[in-house]
């Protein structure tokens, strides 16, 4: 048999360790300290069940509520200003539209939807006896300068023996340009042969010479072999490659 040293309250059941009212440690009586009583053996003994006056304690762990989420400032931050950015841009735009349909308001823009007449008068206009003299005259003037030109141009002194070293008198002296796209040069010789004539230089194609005169043409030629003067340097090349 148990006692709880709290309540008094006695167990018969060994197995308790506590008490079931107040839950304190149970412990066992000294036997010598309590006396026997006999009772007689022709009658059952008397087994008292003392009711439980309270029920056990139940102690309940405290649930605490769960923790609050941290709300960041930065992220709210960062997305107002991203709005205000986007609504200064969207502001933006629309007054710079807005300026430029409001730019040109107040002047008068004037359409011409009539076309331009066209003066057939002078398109169907018989030439007068007077415009075509004229015409006739000034197409004559052209002509003789043209000639003029030319005579001019080609006149250039001949030079009857290659092997003389006199030149021409300056007064008859002809400019010309040095034309050859091909090679890009016009070889100034010793001689008047591509064979036996020595290049002295290459005139580059564009350059101005000064023709000091020409042998006669071979037969069967188209352009002769001239006495030219290339920057004080005289020679003689193939005027085929000349422009007079």
């Amino acid at each position: 048999m148990k006692q709880c040293p709290v309540c008094k309250n006695t167990y018969t059941d060994d197995s308790l360790q506590f008490c079931l009212a107040d839950g304190a440690a149970l412990f066992s009586p000294s036997i010598a300290s309590e006396v026997t009583q006999q009772f007689p053996g022709d009658t059952n003994p008397i087994r008292v069940n003392i009711g439980q006056e309270t029920s056990p304690t139940v102690v309940r762990p405290t649930v605490l509520p769960p923790p609050e989420p941290v709300k960041k400032r930065g992220s709210g931050i960062i997305i107002g200003l991203l709005v205000t950015i986007l609504i200064l841009v969207i502001l933006g735009s629309a007054g710079v539209i807005g300026w430029l349909l409001l730019k040109d308001q107040g002047k008068d823009v004037v359409i011409n939807t009539k076309p331009t007449p066209v003066n057939t008068n002078s398109l169907t206009k018989t030439p007068t006896p007077a415009d075509t003299e004229n015409l006739k005259e000034k197409i004559a003037n052209l002509e003789k300068q043209i000639k003029e030109q030319n005579k001019k141009n080609t006149t250039v002194p001949t030079i009857d023996n290659p092997m003389t070293n006199t030149a021409p008198s300056t007064s008859n002296k002809v400019t010309a340009r040095v034309n050859s796209p091909n090679d890009g040069f016009l070889a100034l010789r010793t001689e008047p042969s591509a064979e036996t004539g020595e290049r002295i230089l290459q005139i580059p194609h564009g350059a101005t010479v000064t023709v000091q005169g020409c042998l006669p043409k071979a037969p069967g030629k188209k352009a002769r072999w001239c006495r030219v003067d290339y920057n004080g340097n005289v020679g003689w090349a193939y005027d085929g490659f000349l422009i007079y």
